[in-house]
């Protein structure tokens, strides 16, 4: 039985697979669904039983997989980790998963400066940690302990991908380049100083002559 060229589950798996560091076994979830379906893809048999197997094993494999079978399959990490975000928001605002659950899958990324960060999540995230410790919310004066559902759906329905920050490498280049023509600019006003004093201290010396 022949998997599905264009395979929407295969590339939100994918996406899940890439921001969820913690967790290879998405990958390995996926082959084993599609096996229960049927599947006898060898490949893919082997994919579904890669359960204690390491990341770069089981997203080799799945790679395999997708292409023997010529699966459309974006490997950017861009482009699967928004394939993935907007079905997860597709399911939320569709009643088909518990809004804190998907919350929960998304809370990580707060944390990752170096990763993909979305609109308002890190807002969301500190005012829910806040009223679950009885405390007021910073960010959204009316959230309480009842009504979070209410602000996990806004912000689902509201989520876009922001371009990440830069690493704490570009920050320091960034600050290093700056440190350097600062320097350099200092350097040649002194350069240019001393020329100018030599040129005037010669003229002057002519005159007096």
């Amino acid at each position: 039985m022949p998997i599905s060229k264009t395979n929407t589950p295969a590339q939100t798996a994918l996406g899940k697979f890439y921001l969820h560091p913690w967790d290879s076994q998405v990958l390995v979830d996926w082959a084993k669904s599609l096996v229960l379906q049927g599947k006898t893809d060898e490949e893919l048999v082997a994919l579904s039983g890669m359960e204690r197997s390491s990341r770069e094993a089981i997203l080799d494999q799945f790679g395999t997989v997708v292409l023997v079978n010529n699966i459309d399959v974006s490997f950017d990490e861009l482009t699967a980790a928004t394939a993935y975000l907007n079905d997860l928001r597709t399911r939320v605002l569709a009643d088909k998963i518990d809004s804190e659950a998907a919350f929960a899958q998304v809370r990580p990324l707060a944390y990752d400066l170096d990763g993909i960060q979305l609109t308002g999540l890190s807002e969301l995230d500190e005012d829910l940690n806040l009223v679950d410790s009885g405390v007021a919310p910073f960010h959204h004066d009316n959230l309480n302990a009842t009504n979070k559902n209410v602000f996990i759906r806004r912000f689902f329905s509201e989520m876009r991908i922001l371009e990440p920050l830069p690493t704490s490498g570009d920050t320091g280049r960034q600050r290093y380049d700056y440190e350097l023509d600062t320097f350099n600019e200092g350097v040649s006003n002194v350069v240019l100083a001393v020329l100018s004093f030599l040129i005037l201290l010669s003229l002057l010396s002519g005159a007096a002559v």
